[in-house]
C-alpha cells in the first residue's frame, strides 16, 4: 500500500536501493576512524557489550513485570554492577595472592623445570650449571629486564589507567542500558539518508548474529571455566583451581593466543605439583581434550553456521585486527569477520545466507 514502510528485506533488494560500492565506502571510513580512535573506544566497546547482552533481560522485566524502561533498567544495572564488583574484588585479591606465591616459589619451579629437561647439569657456554644456579641467573635478567624505567612507567600507568576506565565503564554501562535504543537511532541518523534505509535493514540481518555470537561466547567460556574448574579442583586438587579455571575461560575471548596462553597456564600449573612427568602428561592431556571437545562440539552447537567463519579466516581477522587496532582488535576480530560476512551476503544478495 502507498505510503507504508518497507519491510528491511525489501530495502535491502529493492531496484533502488544504494549501491553496495557505496555502502561499503560508508564502512571503509567507519573502519578508518575506528583505527583513529582505538585506544578511545575500548571502554565503550566493553560497556557497549555488556549491555548488548543483558538487555533481554531489561525487556523481559518489562514484559512480565509491567515495569517502565527506567525502572527495568535501573535494576538490571545495579544487579550487574554489583555482580563485576564482587567478582573484580575476588578476582584482584586471588591474583595478588596467587602472583606473591608465584614469585617465592619461582626458583623452585623453574629449577624442577630445568632439571626435568636438562638432567641434573646444564653445560651453558662449556660451564657446568646445576639446576638451581641456572634458575637464579634466569629470574635475575628477567627482573632486570622488569624493573627498567620504561617498564616501571608502563606499569604505573596501566595503574593508574585501570581504576579510570573501569568506572567510566561503568558509567557509559548505565547510558546505554537506560537509553541504548536512543543511541542506536542517532547512529542511524548520521548515515545519509539514501543509505538508511538499507543499512538498517543490514542491521536487522547482522543483530541475529551477533546476539547469537554473544550468546555463544557467555556458553562457552561459562563451559570452559566449569570444566576446568571440576578438572583442576577435583581430580589435580590445584590449591588455585577456581582462578585458573576462571582465566582459561576468559582467555577463550582471545582467538588462537587464547587458547595457548590456556595450555600454557595449565602447563606451568602441572610443574608446581609433586608428580613427575605422569602428572604433566595428565595435565596437558586434558588441555587438549577441552580444547577438542570446544572447537568440535560446544563451539558449533552454540554458535551454529551463521557466526561460523573459516580458521584461516579467523586467523587472518585476528592477526590484521590485533596489528592495526590493538587490544580493540583483539577483542573484535571474530565478530568483526562474522559481520562482514553477513554484510558482503546481503549487498551481493547471497541467497545462501538468507
Amino acid at each position: 500500500m502507498a505510503g507504508e514502510e518497507p519491510t528491511p528485506r525489501q530495502a535491502l533488494h529493492s531496484p533502488g536501493a544504494p549501491s553496495g560500492r557505496a555502502l561499503l565506502a560508508i564502512i571503509f571510513v567507519v573502519l578508518v576512524l575506528a583505527y583513529l580512535l582505538r585506544y578511545v573506544l575500548l571502554p565503550f566497546l566493553i560497556a557497549a557489550a555488556i549491555a548488548y547482552v543483558v538487555r533481554p533481560i531489561s525487556r523481559r522485566l518489562r514484559e512480565r513485570l509491567h515495569l517502565p524502561r527506567i525502572v527495568a533498567g535501573l535494576v538490571v544495572y545495579f544487579v550487574v554492577v554489583g555482580l563485576l564488583a564482587a567478582a573484580g574484588w575476588w578476582f584482584a585479591g586471588s591474583i595478588a595472592t596467587t602472583v606473591a606465591d608465584a614469585a617465592s616459589q619461582a626458583p623452585e619451579i623453574l629449577a624442577r623445570l630445568i632439571r626435568e629437561l636438562f638432567g641434573p647439569q646444564l653445560q651453558v657456554f662449556g660451564q657446568s650449571l646445576d639446576p638451581e644456579a641456572a634458575a637464579e641467573q634466569i629470574l635475575g635478567e628477567a627482573r632486570r629486564w622488569l624493573l627498567t624505567p620504561s617498564e616501571i612507567m608502563t606499569a604505573g600507568t596501566f595503574a593508574l589507567a585501570l581504576p579510570v576506565a573501569s568506572i567510566l565503564v561503568f558509567v557509559l554501562l548505565f547510558y546505554f542500558l537506560l537509553s541504548g535504543h536512543r543511541l542506536a537511532d542517532g547512529a542511524l541518523w548520521l548515515i545519509p539518508p539514501a543509505h538508511r534505509a538499507r543499512v538498517h535493514a543490514i542491521a536487522h540481518r547482522v543483530d541475529p548474529v551477533m546476539r547469537r555470537y554473544a550468546i555463544g561466547v557467555v556458553v562457552i567460556v561459562t563451559y570452559t571455566a566449569s570444566i576446568a574448574w571440576l578438572v583442576l579442583g577435583l581430580v589435580f586438587h590445584l590449591p588455585y583451581a577456581a582462578l585458573l579455571s576462571i582465566l582459561v575461560g576468559v582467555l577463550e575471548l582471545i582467538p588462537i593466543i587464547g587458547p595457548a596462553i590456556s595450555i600454557a597456564l595449565i602447563g606451568v600449573s602441572a610443574l608446581q605439583q609433586e608428580g613427575g612427568l605422569w602428572l604433566i602428561i595428565g595435565f596437558m592431556a586434558f588441555a587438549i581434550g577441552l580444547r577438542v571437545s570446544i572447537d568440535q562440539v560446544v563451539a558449533p552447537l552454540v554458535l551454529g553456521r551463521a557466526v561460523t567463519v573459516h580458521p584461516v579466516v579467523v586467523m587472518f581477522s585476528f592477526l590484521v585486527g590485533a596489528t592495526l587496532f590493538g587490544i580493540l582488535g583483539i577483542l573484535l576480530a571474530v565478530p568483526a569477520a562474522a559481520t562482514i560476512k553477513v554484510v558482503l551476503a546481503a549487498v551481493y544478495e547471497d541467497p545462501e545466507e538468507e
